[in-house]
């Protein structure tokens, strides 16, 4: 039985990292297998953390969404009740740890950094086409594929199939608004997913949603492909500067049409930078061996494991 609150059902990444750590990294951690577990989005009541020794809430989540979240998430950042039963927040990179200071004024003694673990076993280099390119977009609609499809109408070089995996439309598009440049999927079984990320050669993420790790990213990184995203959240990081990024113009959502001129802005850099990362593909300018390397040296089992031994040594300190 797992620790940790979630729908095992369901494929998004809070529950893909759970699941990967259920199985490879709690042996022996005492301290992290008898404390209470809450995950946001989670499935849990917050008003349970008073029963408890240990309280863990691992943040899945930049504050932004947190904020519209509904009230039984938010509060685990903004009710003092709760907030003082809480023993430790467990974020996902330096970044998320500082968009959680300075949004709750939450100490930083409280935050943890657990970058996600990484099934580096089922990635590798497939067979690629640098004839016609396969192209993939696998998250959620809402977090880029607006911009991405702005994006492609600015690219004149239509020798490639943009394949677009997701778990389900949500209200940025409908199924019957794709056009016939994209081949749409459900979201594939993790083993078939790692078999077809072998084979993809590109993956654009226009992101503008505050990425707290991008696992999607680093995955198709240590698969060969080439990434080309945005300089928002934790993706600079987490790329090890191995991505192709733009930097996202600023923008004052609070006035009038901005989002719409933003959103044009943003899918013309975006265009530029996808278009020249295509014609440099094309012409053998990519070469994946050292963003492979960078993966396998910084997100093996090994290392992430001596994450989890760290927080199970900082629990034993810890009294509520």
């Amino acid at each position: 039985m797992s620790i940790f609150p979630y729908d095992s059902k369901k494929t998004g990444g809070a529950e893909v990292v759970a699941k990967y750590v259920d199985s490879h990294m709690l042996a022996g951690l005492n301290n992290v297998n008898r404390a209470k577990w809450f995950i946001v989005p989670s499935y849990d009541n917050p008003e349970e953390l008073s029963l408890w020794d240990i309280n863990i809430v691992w943040v899945h989540l930049p504050s932004p969404w947190i904020n519209i979240e509904p009230d039984r998430f938010k509060s685990l950042f903004v009710n003092p009740y709760i907030r003082q039963h809480v023993s430790m927040y467990v974020v996902q990179s330096e970044w998320h740890k500082n968009d959680l200071v300075t949004a709750f004024d939450i100490s930083p003694n409280k935050i943890f950094v657990m970058p996600n673990p990484v099934e580096l076993s089922k990635c590798f280099v497939g067979k690629k086409n640098t004839d016609r390119l396969k192209l993939l977009y696998t998250s959620q609609i809402g977090r880029g594929f607006h911009i991405l499809d702005r994006a492609l109408k600015y690219i004149k070089d239509d020798n490639f199939d943009v394949y677009v995996n997701v778990s389900s439309l949500d209200t940025f598009v409908e199924k019957d608004q794709f056009s016939d440049r994209y081949i749409y999927r459900e979201r594939l079984p993790r083993d078939e997913y790692f078999d077809d990320l072998s084979t993809v050669d590109i993956l654009p993420y226009p992101c503008i949603w505050g990425e707290t790790f991008c696992l999607t990213a680093v995955e198709a990184m240590a698969s060969g492909a080439r990434v080309v995203t945005t300089n928002i959240g934790a993706l600079p990081d987490t790329t090890g500067g191995f991505a192709r990024t733009i930097d996202l113009p600023y923008v004052d959502f609070s006035k009038k049409g901005e989002d719409e001129i933003y959103f044009e802005k943003v899918a013309k850099l975006f265009a530029k930078a996808l278009d020249e990362e295509i014609k440099d593909y094309r012409l053998g300018r990519f070469n994946p061996t050292e963003q492979i390397n960078y993966v396998n040296n910084r997100f093996n089992d090994g290392v992430t494991r001596k994450y989890w031994e760290e927080l199970d040594k900082k629990l034993a300190l810890y009294t509520v």
